[in-house]
């Protein structure tokens, strides 16, 4: 896992997906994400976990204003399809949180590892800012 801080872009797969995102001429591409890992079965791999959680991120930027250090390409992608989601989208995204965090996550396990809570803070502040209680 190329790896280079706790942020849900800080890492090689979600780096990688804002290319898809930056292309995507709607929200199609951030649904996708979220349904691969809403769906995802079994045991849910770190790469499918990571750009779940960035795809969460737009949802919540969209919601509530972009995230400090949110890449410059994605708050412009935000900015250009404000209010493209809605509760059934947030719903999902927060449904993908929970999954990262959940027992059956590869990357929940990796940051688990090293011992370092800023990652599990980053993601229940991604959590809070989609609406959760």
């Amino acid at each position: 896992m190329g790896t280079w801080g706790t942020g849900p872009f800080d890492n090689d797969d979600a780096a990688d997906w804002v290319y898809e995102l930056e292309a995507a001429p709607d929200a199609e591409v951030v649904r996708t994400a979220l349904r691969r890992v809403t769906l995802a079965s079994e045991y849910l791999d770190a790469p499918d976990a990571s750009i779940g959680l960035a795809a969460a991120e737009v949802v919540a930027a969209d919601r509530d204003g972009p995230a400090p250090k949110l890449p410059d390409s994605v708050v412009a992608w935000v900015q250009a399809h404000r209010e493209s989601f809605d509760a059934a989208d947030r719903a999902a995204a927060l449904a993908v949180v929970d999954r990262v965090l959940g027992a059956d996550s590869e990357l929940n396990e990796l940051w688990l590892e090293t011992g370092d809570r800023a990652w599990i803070d980053r993601v229940h502040d991604l959590r809070r800012r989609l609406g959760a209680s």
